[in-house]
């Protein structure tokens, strides 16, 4: 039975497995990595999303996580002369609300500390506010613009419900190419040791290293890994053996004390305390 021995299998080549390969190649110059599925890259639901993103959400940790993406995005858009196709039109939300009170509340609580900075708000027969008239991601305005009024937002959008009576218009939002995205990750990382392989993972067992039964091309084959990454997706239970189950409760019970010793004493914890939620992907070791 052949058998292949790497310091890192990421288990899933959709977007999640193969960013993950990426960043660990690339970043943190693990060479000796690889990538199995079943499938094709970039198949299943990497194949299927809208491809957009936005960097607004109601909480400043999430803000600021798609954010940290979109950095990320827009550094391979500048290196690759935009081929993953980055555009930035904004993410426009409209409601017939005349003062969503507890709408502009979360916009602002999304932004924290620059929400001052980064929201406009228009008015009347204001003309501080520029329609998104190219999709150039790169001569985009950050921020968000709020047109309160019906008349003004007639103005700019006339298609739109003449109900409409507030708008929000997030502009660093657009799309991407998903699939060049994956590719140019793939064919950037190859280079610096990281593999691909077409394989169905059939199980996987611990004893002082990670043991992993695949099957490709119709033969057994075993991998040796000090560290996986499932990133299997909707087929992740599927990649989980005992010695899966056994580490990622040790993950969960580490999270948990984390999470306790921050904790002020008296705080309950039953927050913390269902430990049948693993996560959808993550680092074993």
């Amino acid at each position: 039975m052949k058998t292949n021995d790497v310091e890192i299998l990421v288990i899933g080549a959709g977007i999640v497995g193969i960013a993950t390969a990426y960043y660990l190649a690339v970043q943190h110059k693990r060479s000796r990595l690889l990538i199995v599925d079943e499938g094709q890259p970039m198949a299943l639901t990497s194949a299927q999303s809208g491809e957009n993103y936005r960097n607004w959400w109601p909480h400043p940790t999430m803000a600021d996580y798609t954010n940290h993406s979109t950095d990320l995005m827009e550094e391979i858009a500048r290196r690759s002369d935009n081929r993953i196709h980055m555009t930035r039109r904004g993410y426009l939300l409209v409601t017939r609300e005349e003062k969503p009170e507890e709408l502009l509340q979360q916009l602002y609580a999304g932004y924290g500390a620059q929400a001052e900075k980064l929201i406009r708000l228009h008015e009347g027969a204001s003309r501080g506010y520029l329609p998104p008239h190219s999709a150039d991601w790169q001569s985009a305005p950050d921020g968000v613009d709020v047109l309160l009024g019906r008349d003004l937002i007639q103005v700019h959008y006339p298609s739109f419900d003449k109900e409409v009576a507030t708008a929000l218009h997030i502009r660093r939002a657009g799309d991407i190419s998903g699939q060049q995205l994956g590719q140019y990750m793939l064919e950037t990382m190859r280079p610096l040791g990281a593999q691909f392989q077409q394989a169905r993972v059939l199980g996987i067992a611990k004893t002082d290293r990670f043991v992993i039964d695949v099957l490709a091309d119709g033969a057994r084959q075993t991998i040796k890994a000090d560290i996986i990454v499932n990133a299997a997706g909707p087929v992740r239970s599927a990649c989980r053996g005992d010695a899966w189950r056994r580490a990622a409760d040790r993950q969960c019970a580490a999270a948990e004390d984390r999470v306790r010793r921050s904790q002020p004493r008296g705080r309950s914890q039953n927050a913390v305390r269902d430990r049948s939620r693993r996560p959808d992907a993550g680092l074993v070791r």
